[in-house]
C-alpha cells in the first residue's frame, strides 16, 4: 500500500506526505471512514485528491475502470479554484453546478473525470441517480465531504441539503467509503456530523489548530467616521497609502454583510485615485484594485477574479469579506487577519484567523469588537 501512495503522490508532484496524511489515505484505501481535522494550509486538499489514483494501483484498475471520487464543497468559487488548481497537475476534474453545460454534464454522466465536484443540492437532488448508474456503481470509490463543519453549520440553518446528505448515503454500496474534512471542529460538531453523514466508526486524524507564528490581540471600538466606519482603520488606510502594492495582504472578516459595501466605500473614496494600480485605472478593472469585497451580493465572475488576484501575484493588498470567502482558498502570504465583529462561534474564529500566515511567517489576526459584545469574548 506504501508503494501505491508513493506512486500516486509522485504523479501529481507532492514530494513528502505529512503523516496525517498517510494515514488518512491508508485507513481509506483500507475501506475505513475517516474524519479529517487539520490546520489551514496542512494539505487536507492531498488526503483527497491522491485518493482516485491510490485506488487505480492499489486495486490493479485498468484504463476502462478507473476510479472516481465526488467531493461536496460549499461553495461554487472554492470549487472553481480547486478544479482549475487539479487541470494545472493535468488532473481530469470536472464540476456540476447550475450554469454546467450539456458537455461538461455528458462527460460526468460518462466517468470523464476522476474527481467530480458539486454543492450538497446537486447531489441530493438532481443528481443522486448519478450514484446509482453502472459507470459509478463500478467505479465510484469514495464520497468527500469538503468543509465539513458546514453540514452543521450552515445545514441547519439555510442550506438544508447538507442535513440531507445521509439519504445519499443509503444508496451507495456499502463498501464506499466517505471521509470528511475541515480545518476546525469541537468534538460535539464532529460527531453531530458524523451521524448526518451516517459515517460508520470513522478514524477521526486530529491535529491542533495552534499556529505559534500567530500574534493575537484584541481591540474595543471607539467613534466612527463619516462614513460609518471606525476610526481604527484609519490606520489600515494610511498604511496602505504609503505602502500601495508594497502593503502586506490583509484580510477583513465583516460579521455584519452590510459593513462589507460600507469598508469597501471608505477605502475607495479616500484612496481617490490611488485605489488602483497603477494609479488613475479604471476601478471596473478588477485585476486592478487594490481593495476589493467579497460577498454574498457579489456576482460569480467578479468573485472568481477576486480569487485568482489573492492567491496569486497582483495588485490586490485587501480583502473585505463575509465568511463566503477563505474556506479552502489557498492565500499563502495574508500577514494580517482582521475580524470586525465577533464571529458567531469559535470554529468560524479558528477557521478565519487559520488564513493569515499559511507561509509560517510571523503573523497577526486582530479582533475587534463593541463594548455591547465584551461578553461573547
Amino acid at each position: 500500500m506504501d508503494s501505491c501512495l508513493t506512486e500516486a503522490a509522485e504523479l501529481l508532484g507532492y514530494r513528502n506526505l505529512k503523516d496525517e496524511q498517510i494515514s488518512c489515505l491508508t485507513e481509506f484505501l483500507s475501506g475505513r471512514d475517516v474524519f479529517v481535522i487539520l490546520p489551514t494550509g496542512f494539505g487536507k486538499t492531498a488526503c483527497f485528491t491522491l485518493l482516485p489514483f491510490a485506488f487505480d494501483k492499489y486495486q490493479k484498475r485498468d484504463s476502462g475502470n478507473k476510479a472516481i471520487i465526488i467531493v461536496v464543497s460549499p461553495l461554487t468559487a472554492l470549487i472553481i479554484n480547486q478544479v482549475e488548481a487539479l487541470l494545472s497537475r493535468n488532473v481530469s476534474a470536472g464540476y456540476i453546478n447550475s450554469e454546467s453545460t450539456s458537455d461538461v454534464k455528458k462527460n460526468v454522466t460518462l466517468g470523464k473525470y476522476c474527481i467530480v465536484f458539486m454543492g450538497p443540492e446537486q447531489l441530493v437532488d438532481e443528481w443522486r441517480s448519478l450514484l446509482s448508474s453502472d459507470v459509478y456503481m463500478s467505479r465510484l470509490v469514495g464520497l468527500i465531504i469538503d468543509e465539513a463543519h458546514c453540514v452543521v453549520k450552515w445545514g441547519k440553518t439555510f442550506r438544508e441539503a447538507f442535513t440531507r446528505l445521509t439519504e445519499v448515503r443509503s444508496t451507495m454500496p456499502s463498501h464506499i467509503g466517505i471521509m470528511a474534512l475541515t480545518a476546525t471542529a469541537t468534538r460535539t460538531l464532529r460527531l453531530q456530523v458524523e451521524q448526518i453523514l451516517g459515517m460508520r466508526s470513522p478514524l477521526a486524524i486530529i491535529r491542533s489548530p495552534d499556529k505559534p507564528n500567530l500574534r493575537f490581540s484584541n481591540i474595543e471600538l471607539g467613534g466612527v467616521n463619516n462614513y460609518g466606519v471606525p476610526n481604527i482603520f484609519h490606520h489600515i488606510l494610511i498604511e496602505l497609502r504609503e505602502k500601495l502594492t508594497d502593503l502586506q495582504r490583509v484580510m477583513i472578516f465583516c460579521k455584519v454583510k452590510t459593513d462589507c459595501p460600507k469598508l469597501y466605500t471608505f477605502f475607495k473614496a479616500c484612496l481617490g485615485r490611488y485605489f488602483t494600480h497603477p494609479p488613475g485605472a479604471s476601478t471596473d478593472l478588477v485585476e486592478c484594485r487594490l481593495v476589493d469585497m467579497f460577498f454574498k451580493g457579489t456576482r460569480t465572475h467578479v468573485k472568481q477574479r477576486i480569487i485568482e488576484n489573492f492567491t496569486k501575484d497582483s495588485c490586490l493588498r485587501i480583502i473585505i469579506c463575509t465568511d463566503a470567502f477563505g474556506m479552502g482558498v489557498n492565500c499563502p502570504d495574508v500577514r494580517l487577519v482582521i475580524h470586525y465583529g465577533v464571529p458567531s462561534d469559535v470554529e468560524t474564529y479558528v477557521q478565519q484567523i487559520g488564513r493569515s500566515g499559511r507561509d509560517g511567517k510571523e503573523s497577526y489576526a486582530v479582533l475587534l469588537h463593541s463594548k455591547k459584545e465584551d461578553g461573547e469574548l
